[in-house]
């Protein structure tokens, strides 16, 4: 990434040089130009694949698991989003320790294992209000070892060692749709996980 995130001398709007549109090394340490960039390169692959015929040029992204509590998803790199749906869900847990919010819907399940100490975000995200799903982070998938929860995000400094997150339903009639994302915090970010929180 460019040095000082291609931020200008405010540091808040991005920095152009040669108006941005210089894509030379020296070009792509702004932020503007590398905006420009990857907006022609992904202009470009939609006019190659959906005009010219050509064959998309990423290749299919598998995932491992099936979100059930005996086959969870299995989070293999991070940063890991997957889009998932809590209507087909399964319904094992009802209340978590950490929490004495009920959660009566269904569930998905998803597993990571950390072989260093890492710090993480997490996030399980819907775009409707009819959806009402809410998070939570277990170092072993039984309901008393909660660790945290959150209607949208959990963070936390988890040790090497396997760890569950669990995308439940506040009520049946709440399940849907979602987006579970979980991503690495930046070493400089001085927010995420001070705590093992939720919210």
């Amino acid at each position: 990434s460019a040095s000082g995130y291609g931020l200008g001398g405010d540091g808040i709007h991005h920095k152009k040089i040669g108006k941005g549109c210089d894509f030379t090394d020296n070009g792509l340490t702004g932020g503007a130009n590398i905006r420009n960039h990857h907006a022609i390169q992904m202009l470009d692959r939609a006019w190659r694949t959906l005009i010219q015929g050509e064959k998309a040029p990423d290749k299919v992204i598998e995932f491992t698991g099936s979100g059930s509590f005996s086959d969870p998803w299995v989070i293999d790199a991070l940063p890991y989003t997957h889009s998932g749906n809590t209507t087909n869900g399964y319904s094992k847990f009802v209340s978590y320790n950490c929490s004495s919010a009920k959660e009566e819907g269904p569930e998905i399940y998803y597993t990571l294992t950390l072989s260093k100490q890492t710090k993480i975000r997490a996030f399980a995200l819907s775009n409707t209000s009819s959806v009402d799903v809410d998070i939570h982070l277990l170092n072993d998938l039984n309901e008393s070892k909660c660790m945290t929860r959150g209607n949208i995000w959990v963070e936390a400094t988890l040790s090497a060692g396997t760890y569950f997150f669990v995308v439940d339903t506040y009520k049946t009639t709440t399940a849907g749709e979602y987006l579970f994302a979980i991503v690495e915090c930046d070493e400089d970010d001085a927010y995420c996980a001070a705590t093992t929180t939720g919210g």
